[in-house]
Order: structure tokens, then sequence, then C-alpha cells
């Protein structure tokens, strides 16, 4: 279906900058795997009139240098050509720059590709152009359109600008992070030999960029209106008071439990939880339980899907198991949320275990019993089949919480929480 309705400039500005607005909210939620430190461009939308009188629209966003400016340009292309009238001249052409006689184009003083994409109507052009505005190297994507703009060049422009923070870029700019911090390290050697001394860059944000290159979800702790609490979870008034006083009070005074355990254990050991084993069916508030933990708390929740640590690749997957607990030691605190633990860590005396599933558990159970020693980090596990995990991994938890399926009066509290007007 063609998408022929025009919008005039000011329709249009509403238009594009409601449907950024709110593609930028969504970015910005907790929910989102894009880093903090990730730049959220905005766009910029202005009317400006051409030497014959035309009304031209003209919108602009910066691309940083880690973006694929060619997968920028392909979704656009592609857009428009979905959203153009077939047999029409508004079809897309490729314009060499003139050759340079006298004076050099912006596009050619500043080595870019020497093209101008125009309508073959002559009504609009796009291109690419040095951001000469910001200390790095980065580009922008300038698009004219003469009086008005369509729908489809609405959809175009937006997707385009969508395109920046798509996957393949945020593991660029991980890439390019990286290296950045490689060069500036590098240099600061070669300037100064007490460099080593400096203070490293943020470790915390480091790390945290780290585990979202892994496919791991980061949740952190917020401070607003909608920020969790107990009241989130309907009933289970008696775990919420166990978990209350044996995980979260042991988290926000680490120092207090373990003044307590050097002043009372003739061998100092750890009286804190490190490892705790959340059990029960489906649907009872086991995530929502270690989410609601992290942010009384006040850490971050790192919740490791099971599809980011298996990998075909031999290897791999303990690999990835070991790098995440590393990531998160440099974190000041973390809850450490493991779904469906039985995936991972099934039973070894039955003897058809897979070799892979073998390594992946010698790597967890060796890195929960190293955990001791991390003041506010605690491992949390959830299973409904708490028969089918190993061993030794079952004594490796410290507290084992039962989650059952709601009683009355659970229910009567769910029923309060989520319908309106109704008394019980």
């Amino acid at each position: 279906m063609l998408c022929l309705q025009r919008f005039e400039y000011a329709e249009a500005v509403d238009t594009i900058r409601q449907q950024v607005s709110e593609f930028r909210t969504t970015l910005k939620s907790s929910e989102t795997r894009i880093p903090k430190a990730f730049p959220i461009k905005k766009i910029g939308i202005s009317r400006i009139h051409a030497p014959n009188g035309v009304s031209t629209i003209r919108i602009e966003f910066a691309c940083p240098t880690f973006v694929d400016r060619e997968a920028i340009l392909g979704r656009f292309l592609l857009q428009l050509q979905n959203a153009s009238i077939p047999g029409s001249r508004q079809a897309v052409e490729v314009m060499p720059a003139p050759e340079s006689s006298t004076k050099k184009s912006v596009v050619e003083s500043y080595h870019q590709p020497a093209v101008t994409y125009l309508y073959g109507n002559g009504s609009g052009s796009f291109q690419f152009l040095r951001d000469t505005s910001s200390l790095q190297a980065t580009s922008k994507f300038v698009f004219y359109k003469d009086e008005y703009l369509t729908q489809g060049e609405i959809d175009a422009v937006v997707g385009a600008y969508k395109e920046i923070y798509s996957f393949a870029n945020v593991e660029a700019f991980f890439r390019h992070e990286m290296e950045q911090r490689r060069r500036n390290a590098l240099f600061g050697r070669g300037r100064n030999a007490t460099a080593a001394t400096v203070a490293p860059p943020d470790s915390k944000e480091e790390a945290i960029q780290q585990l979202q290159g892994l496919g791991i979800d980061v949740f952190e702790p917020t401070q607003n209106e909608n920020s969790l609490t107990w009241d989130s979870l309907a009933g289970y008034e008696k775990v919420k008071l166990e978990i209350e006083d044996t995980v979260v009070l042991a988290l926000q005074n680490p120092e207090l439990y373990e003044r307590i355990a050097r002043k009372t254990r003739c061998r100092y050991e750890s009286n804190r939880p490190r490892a705790v084993l959340f059990e029960g069916p489906p649907g009872t508030g086991k995530t929502l339980s270690a989410r609601i933990i992290a942010q009384q708390a006040g850490i971050p929740m790192i919740h490791i899907p099971i599809e980011s640590v298996v990998s075909k690749w031999y290897g791999d997957s303990e690999k990835k198991m070991s790098a995440i607990f590393d990531a998160c030691e440099k974190l000041d605190g973390a809850i450490i949320f493991i779904d469906e633990i039985d995936a991972l860590a099934g039973d070894r005396s039955g003897g058809t275990m897979h070799e892979a599933s073998r390594r992946i558990l010698s790597v967890l159970l060796q890195k929960v019993e190293g955990f001791a020693s991390a003041k506010k980090t605690t491992v949390v596990c959830a299973t409904n089949r708490k028969q089918d995990l190993d061993a030794a991994l079952i004594s490796r938890f410290d507290l084992s919480i039962r989650y059952n399926l709601p009683d009355e009066k659970t229910r009567r509290a769910v029923f309060g929480r989520y319908v309106l007007h109704c008394s019980f």
C-alpha cells in the first residue's frame, strides 16, 4: 500500500518529533540494552527558502563514526522505493559531484564520498556531510525535500534514525570504545612513565557495557514513583518477610554482618547468603522478587538469559559464563539472577548430561563459591524443578525459599492490586 498522504512543514515537524520522542523514551528505559554511554542524538528539522522561492524542508541528524552508514542509507533507500509511485520520476539517482576546478565542495574538502542522492524530478536530495561542529569525526545525514513530505518519506527518515541504535551499531560502539581506551592508555604511557598509577576509567560503567555486549539484561535501581517495592508483589507476606530478614538486610549492611561474623566465629566465614534458590511453580513472583531485592539494596540486577550463555561453538558457553561473573565482580554489588537454572545445571548422576553442560556447571560452581568475599553480590537462581538440579549446586545455596501456589489470602491480595472498584 502506497503512503501518499502529504504533510506540510508544521505537520511534518510534529509527526517526526512525536515518533522520535517516543523512540528516545524507549531507548532510555531500563528494559533496553542500549548502554548509557551510547550517544542518543537529536534530530533537527528546519525550513529554508530556495532562490526560486520554493519552501524546502531540511532534516538532519548526526551519525557517530562507529555507525554503519551504508546500513542507514540502505534502509532509507529501501523505504523510499517502497513508498514511491511506480513509473514516477521520484526515483533516486546517484549524482557525482562536479570535478574540482576552482573551489572544492564541502564533501570533497573532508574526504567524504563525492556523491549526492537526488530525486529524479528534482524535488529532493540527501547526502552524508562531515560534521565540523564536533571535535570528533562524525557525519551528518541531511535530507532536503521541497514543500511537503509524504508518509513514506517520514517513515524513511525515522527508520534511518532508528538504524543508528540497531544491535549491530551497539556492538560497533563497544568496539569503538575499547579501541579508544586502548589508544588513550598507549598515549598516556608514552607521555608519562607513571601513567600506570592513574585511576582507570569508571570500571562499573565498563562492566555494565561489557555485560550488555554479551546479551545480558542489566536492571539498574531507579529513584522515582514507579520504583519496585514489596507492594509490587501482591500477597506472599511470609516469603517477603523471610527475604527481607535474610537477604536484603545483609545486602544493606554488609559491614555489620562482617563484624558480627569476625567476633562470633572461631574461624572467619561470611555469614551473608552468597547464593539463594527460589523454587516454586511458574508465575509465583520469583523473578519479580529478585528485581525487588536489587531495588531495595540499591544495586543492579544482572539477568542471565539461558540463550545468551549457550553457544554452538566448542568451549564458548563456559567462557561466556566466566566472563559474565568476572564483569559482575567489577560492580559495587549486584544480584545475579539465573532463571530456569535446571536447564543449565541438571543432575550429573544420571550420566546423560551433555559435555558442554558439564563444563558450564563446573564454571558456575566455581564462580558461586568464589563470591564469598563479595560484600554486596548475591547469586539468585530460580527453578520449578528442584529435583532436577545437581547435588553439588544445591549444596552451594545458603538459602532456599519456596514459592507455593497462592492461597486464598494471596489471591485476594492479587485481585485487590489489579482490579479496581471491587471489594474482597
